[in-house]
């Protein structure tokens, strides 16, 4: 080759394929088109992709045992799992954001009511802002329901599904004290719908409850005892989850309560390809197994694992036997096999 016919090292670099960047950690507010901004936050890395949604009157925290394991690139500084298995976890990108109206997201105008379809919406546009393109989505109670209406309307964004004590339509027939809390739910959704303003006097009430930490007391111990397994749960993941929840404006958690009265996910299942792993609490007084076996029915790439002591939030209740079925899960989620023979 002659000097004049030599490619230069310049254009040799020029022709090179361009290097994808690593995505960085990052957090803040993201502007949506509708007016809205959504906290959201991202741990950056090049891992698979796990994104986060939370329940009704939740936060992130109820995640935060998951969020501690696999998120850590020190294998050593991870929670241990329950049968001890080594299972090859990857350091994983981990994102999740707050809903419209709720943590460090900013507040719904007046007299705007959120709806189920809004935060769907709002997961593809902090998934578009993030360049993330397919994703492992984690729904815990209505955030399952969340997800399963994302895979429906959105199947390219969905690599699989992680349903955590997840209702497939809606808990008002399944919740306990039946049938009083049935008409309790029917009459907040009522009133949200008839008399709005009346949702003002629990606002008040929940800002006494968290103006004075006694007086929650008696509400923290039916949450114990009818949320949680009240001898495994910690005190403490009690009381973050209660004063996340009395933070939240009532008008959000009304509103929502009314778009799960009318949810039933069996009436898309079949649309659902991809594999989905359902965990469910064998003494969940909220949403039973039986509730998840009944959509396990209609999935064609589904399975069910039932925690033997879990309550509504297996993941409070034991962590680690959580944490070791999601990295089995995680694992090889293309060897899932079909119908409810997978239930352990």
């Amino acid at each position: 080759m002659t000097k004049a016919s030599r490619p230069s090292k310049k254009l040799a670099r020029a022709a090179s394929p361009p290097v994808a960047a690593t995505p960085k950690p990052s957090s803040g507010l993201l502007a949506l088109p509708t007016g809205h901004e959504i906290y959201y936050a991202d741990s950056g890395g090049t891992g698979p992709v796990l994104f986060y949604l939370y329940g009704l009157g939740c936060s992130i925290a109820h995640w935060k045992y998951q969020l501690a394991y696999f998120g850590s690139k020190d294998r050593g500084a991870r929670p241990p799992l329950r049968r001890g298995a080594r299972v090859n976890t990857p350091p994983y990108r981990q994102v999740w954001f707050d809903f419209r109206g709720h943590g460090r997201s900013s507040p719904l105008p007046p007299g705007e009511q959120l709806t189920m379809s809004a935060i769907v919406e709002d997961v593809v546009a902090v998934a578009k802002h993030l360049g993330i393109r397919s994703a492992t989505f984690l729904g815990q109670s209505m955030g399952g329901s969340l997800v399963l209406q994302l895979a429906r309307d959105y199947p390219d964004l969905v690599e699989s599904l992680v349903l955590l004590a997840s209702p497939t339509r809606s808990p008002s027939r399944t919740m306990p004290l039946q049938p009083v809390s049935g008409w309790l739910w029917h009459a907040l959704v009522q009133v949200q719908k008839h008399a709005p303003f009346a949702v003002n006097y629990v606002n008040r009430l929940n800002a006494l409850l968290l103006e004075h930490p006694l007086l929650r007391v008696p509400f923290r111990e039916f949450i114990r005892a009818n949320g949680f397994n009240p001898y495994l749960a910690q005190t403490s993941d009690i009381d973050e989850y209660i004063v996340a929840m009395l933070a939240i404006d009532a008008r959000l958690f009304t509103a929502l309560m009314a778009e799960l009265t009318h949810f039933d996910a069996v009436r898309f299942a079949k649309r659902i390809t991809c594999p989905v792993l359902m965990i469910s609490g064998a003494h969940d007084l909220v949403v039973p197994p039986s509730e998840s076996r009944r959509l396990l029915k209609h999935l064609g790439n589904g399975q069910l694992a039932v925690i033997p002591h879990g309550s509504h939030c297996p993941h409070f209740d034991d962590a680690a036997l959580v944490n070791q079925i999601l990295a089995e899960f995680l694992a090889a989620p293309g060897g899932l096999q079909k119908a409810a023979a997978n239930e352990r």
